[in-house]
């Protein structure tokens, strides 16, 4: 089980991007990826907080052919 406190997590899209854990501000800089800030938007735009993997790849990486069997990018460490 995990110990650590749940906090208030308030994402906001107008108005430049910006999230907020509990009452303090995710700074700028601490994101070290472009890619994480990307999938946080659009966790926050999915209807029940839910994307399939596939969503993920293709608004992150569009130019990425299909998988025909070759690995795609895992989002996941992205976020990490």
């Amino acid at each position: 089980m995990d110990a650590r406190p749940l906090h208030h997590l308030r994402v906001f899209l107008l108005g430049g991007f910006r999230v907020y854990v509990a009452d303090r501000e995710v700074p700028p800089g601490a994101w070290r990826l472009r890619k994480a800030a990307a999938i946080v938007k659009l966790l926050a735009l999915a209807p029940g907080l839910v994307l399939h993997r596939d969503q993920l790849v293709e608004a992150l990486w569009p130019d990425l052919e299909p998988s025909g069997g070759h690995q795609q990018p895992a989002p996941g460490p992205v976020l990490r």
